[in-house]
């Protein structure tokens, strides 16, 4: 690898660390698993757009669901995804 190269890949990394980590938005994507994390961030002090994704519930957590990622009013600085882990790959 070119040092122009790796430069470009140590900053392109350092951008997608840094958008989640100063994240403005969240999608939460499973199932009921999702309520704890959803709370522990809302007390964690996120200010941020919070987003559930489930095609089987209405809301997580009292967060309104969508039922799949293509329905987010917006693409999510970062997402959560729990789900099984044979549906893993899938979601």
């Amino acid at each position: 690898m070119t040092d122009a190269a790796l430069a470009e890949a140590t900053g392109a990394r350092r951008a997608n660390l840094r958008r989640v980590l100063g994240a403005r938005s969240i999608a939460f994507i499973g199932g009921g698993g999702l309520d704890g994390a959803i709370r522990y961030c809302a007390e964690l002090g996120f200010k941020g757009r919070v987003f559930a994704v489930n095609p089987n519930r209405a809301e997580i957590a009292g967060v309104g669901c969508v039922p799949t990622v293509h329905d987010l009013p917006e693409v999510p600085d970062t997402a959560f995804v729990a789900v099984a882990p044979e549906t893993a790959i899938r979601v």
